[in-house]
């Protein structure tokens, strides 16, 4: 089983990540970010560009099948939009999405009004800055792809709670 967990970067994936595993423990739970870094990958912004969003993109489809042979159960964090240094947004090809074999897919639904204020306040990694407006096109263009990639798949949530009753809907727990 590998559940995949989609937001734009502020939206909380990591914290509900942590709340997920220690409820869990039976998942083993990881980010797109550490998986690229344990592969001696760039996922700094600074130095991320075209050529190297793609090329990680490919690794990390590769490290995600890796994983699903080593454990029984997966929890992954996920992009499907990355925003670049220079303003442009990445975003992340289909047949990608697709390959990473995901059995349920999940996009973190946040206001963004609150990631815009969890991204003022979150001084642990630099984000390009980006206005309401901005966060709002990233949302909905977010959205489109995944709904493009995984058709009636993707189940929205804005918490824990919310993850957990659509996975007892889907009998995976």
């Amino acid at each position: 089983m590998i559940i995949g967990l989609f937001g734009l970067s502020g939206s909380g994936k990591s914290y509900l990540s942590q709340n997920f595993k220690k409820k869990y423990s039976h998942f083993h739970c990881t980010s797109a970010s550490n998986l690229l870094r344990e592969a001696s990958r760039p996922t700094s912004i600074e130095v991320l560009n075209n050529a190297e969003l793609e090329n990680n993109q490919k690794v990390l489809s590769n490290l995600i099948q890796q994983l699903n042979l080593k454990y029984k159960n997966l929890f992954i964090e996920l992009h499907a939009v990355i925003e670049e240094k220079n303003g442009k947004t990445y975003a992340v090809k289909e047949d990608i999405l697709r390959s990473f074999q995901l059995d349920q897919i999940y996009i973190l639904d946040i206001p963004p009004i609150k990631i815009l204020n969890q991204r003022k306040l979150d001084k642990s990694k630099y984000r390009p800055p980006v206005t309401l407006g901005d966060l709002i096109k990233l949302q909905q263009f977010q959205k489109e792809i995944l709904t493009r990639a995984f058709c009636n798949k993707v189940k929205a949530i804005r918490s824990l709670a919310e993850l957990e009753f659509e996975m007892k809907r889907s009998h995976c727990k």
